[in-house]
């Protein structure tokens, strides 16, 4: 009987050490080595329990060992919560202990010397030797997409770091990076995924993909309006996965040093005879 117990309860912990495990893919980082150190930490209880109560001569041992095997069992969720609030905790602290300091941008020119996008460079540590997919956001700040990503929000077509990274995104404690992004507005998409840092301009081919009118018509609204007006803008920076401007976790705005037109962007584009993308609707 007590042999019986402590296998089906061995057999089911097993079962929720999987799940916990296959959660983790969209859930808290830790889990996978929380579930671990949990499974080994309960078996270890249940199987002391089968020693014990075995042993016993309580007519009751076995009802013992089979509550000791429910309440061991039963708690694979509080190794969730556990993992979820180290996680969180983490991440505070990632947020308020990397450093970002000598932030600088400039106009990102093509070879010809037209503006093509904005190059965002600044030097980086890190409280931990980890990923972190640190990823700028830069905004125009007459956009009113509120959280949302505008089509003239600025994305990243290609960073660089010295010292040079082993591994994409993994930094290291105590190192000082230099860190460069080029970026270029959400609507110019390069035609193939592959970009190398050393390749410029007119080695990618690019589409322009405009708000769909028929069914965001306030964002094309907007959109045509950014393009086509005369207005130099500072632009609002967020560093992600830093303190550095996240608005949306409490902290002080940053903005670009210098002001920038989305329109100047925009026509270099059509100079270049940047078609509009097609869709599948199009082909």
């Amino acid at each position: 009987m007590f042999l019986i117990i402590s296998i089906v309860f061995t057999v089911l912990q097993w079962i929720c050490a999987f799940f916990l495990v296959i959660v983790s893919i969209h859930g808290p980082s830790s889990l996978p080595a929380l579930t671990l150190f949990w499974l080994i930490l309960i078996q270890v209880i249940l199987w002391s329990g089968f020693i014990i109560f075995r042993r016993s001569e309580n007519r009751y041992a076995a009802i013992y060992l089979f509550f000791l095997g429910i309440v061991t069992t039963v708690s694979a969720p509080l190794i969730y919560f556990i993992a979820e609030k180290y996680d969180a905790y983490r991440w505070n602290n990632i947020l308020s202990n990397t450093k970002i300091y000598d932030v600088h941008d400039n106009v990102l020119l093509a070879s010809d010397g037209l503006p093509f996008g904005i190059r965002i460079s600044f030097k980086a540590e890190f409280p931990y030797t980890d990923y972190n997919y640190i990823t700028p956001v830069l905004r125009p700040q007459s956009d009113r997409y509120g959280t949302s990503i505008g089509p003239n929000d600025m994305r990243v077509l290609r960073y660089s770091t010295s010292p040079v990274l082993k591994r994409d995104y993994y930094f290291r404690k105590g190192v000082t990076y230099d860190i460069v992004f080029e970026m270029v507005p959400g609507y110019l998409i390069p035609r193939h995924n592959k970009i190398t840092l050393s390749g410029n301009d007119e080695q990618i081919k690019y589409c322009l993909q405009y708000p769909v009118e028929n069914t965001h018509a306030m964002t094309r609204k907007m959109f045509e309006h950014m393009i086509t007006a005369d207005n130099a803008d500072n632009y609002l920076v967020m560093l992600h996965g830093t303190a550095y401007g996240d608005i949306y976790s409490g902290y002080s705005p940053e903005f670009t040093r210098n002001r920038y037109n989305p329109a100047d962007f925009y026509n270099t584009y059509k100079i270049k005879n940047f078609q509009e993308c097609q869709t599948h609707q199009q082909k």
